[in-house]
């Protein structure tokens, strides 16, 4: 394809949508103020090298949506300093290696998202000093290696590993994210978490492994996640209750519904600190506690089950609950403020309105 007569000073190029089957090499060197450019939509198989040559402040390119199998090691080299965002979603490449990334020391989001990947490979970061958001969603990934990233270097603040073929992970391949602040390993085939994966993680705010086979959880987990709030575990097969996670005092959701959850341990009471939400239906064997649920925000809800809008409140004993685990006083201390909120979102419900929302960063 041979671009159209641009000025050369022009900052934004916008060819989504316009069945491109192929890219000329140095395609873009007439256009060296180009900042951002929009190539999603097409048809394109293959990415060649040199294609972005003489683009020195390009920042954001977007390739997502094509049928690029093929990307050229040096289609990106020491002159893209600059960029700073990178979409390849929705294509067909089955590998991402340290050559393709080492012209990108300065890039903040990847975004590989429903790929044919199948291996992270040691060291295939390494070159990156700045990048913060990673997302390999809807691969088939099966491996990931024990570095990304070289010694103290990462800066990773969200990573998104779901809808994978992972059935074991490795421990030590975020030991250096010290800033890691969302990680999402859902939908996997996962059967343990190493009890080393969230070791100096001070500020994770979110850990999402559901919807894979964990049967228990090492109580040393989330001994070094201080600010963990958002704890999502269902759709797994735990048959005892996490007590250990209660020990984050920030901690606001926890959502375990459809496990194989027996019975709630006793321990301290989390009163100064009470949980926004907490699921725990679909644990048949802990009785009336199966039907606790309370907040209109949890996973469940969002994912469009609107019979949340019953007020599961009604079918909890309080006295009960409260006899069997102390720690779960607070859901006690805030049910009327929970009744409340079901109420409203009955109403509006009943009104129309729409209220689901996704769970984002």
């Amino acid at each position: 394809m041979r671009l159209p007569r641009e000025p050369s000073s022009k900052r934004t190029l916008d060819l989504s949508g316009n069945n491109i089957f192929q890219l000329s090499k140095w395609g873009f060197r007439k256009l060296p103020q180009l900042n951002s450019i929009n190539v999603s939509g097409n048809k394109l198989k293959a990415l060649p090298g040199k294609i972005f040559d003489n683009t020195k402040n390009i920042e954001n390119v977007d390739f997502s949506n094509n049928n690029v199998a093929k990307m050229s090691n040096n289609i990106f080299d020491k002159q893209h300093w600059m960029m700073k965002t990178l979409n390849l979603e929705n294509n067909k490449i089955s590998w991402i290696g340290k050559a393709t990334m080492t012209g990108l020391k300065n890039l903040l989001t990847l975004n590989l998202a429903n790929n044919n990947i199948k291996e992270l490979k040691t060291g295939t970061f390494f070159p990156n000093k700045k990048l913060m958001k990673l997302i390999f969603d809807n691969n088939k990934i099966t491996k990931i290696a024990n570095e990304l990233f070289e010694n103290d270097s990462c800066p990773l603040k969200a990573f998104f590993i779901k809808e994978n073929n992972m059935d074991s992970i490795n421990g030590k391949f975020l030991q250096n994210c010290t800033q890691l602040r969302f990680l999402f390993v859902s939908e996997n085939n996962l059967k343990k978490i190493p009890s080393n994966l969230l070791k100096d993680k001070p500020v994770l705010k979110t850990f999402d492994a559901s919807r894979n086979q964990i049967d228990s959880i090492d109580e040393t987990l989330f001994s070094e996640t201080p600010q963990l709030q958002n704890f999502y575990f269902n759709e797994n097969i735990l048959e005892e209750f996490p007590t250990q996670i209660l020990e984050n005092k920030n901690l606001k959701v926890i959502d375990l519904h459809k496990n194989k959850i027996k019975h709630m341990p006793v321990s301290r009471s989390r009163s100064e600190n009470p949980l926004e939400i907490l699921d725990l239906r679909g644990n048949d064997e802990l009785g009336e506690l199966a039907q606790l649920y309370h907040s209109k925000d949890s996973w469940y809800a969002r994912m469009g089950n609107k019979e949340t809008n019953a007020d599961p409140l009604d079918n909890l004993n309080s006295a009960n609950l409260l006899k069997q685990s102390g720690a779960l006083r607070s859901v006690d201390q805030i049910i009327a403020e929970r009744r409340a909120i079901l109420q409203e979102n009955t109403r509006r419900i009943a009104a129309g309105e729409d209220i689901l929302r996704e769970r984002t960063l």
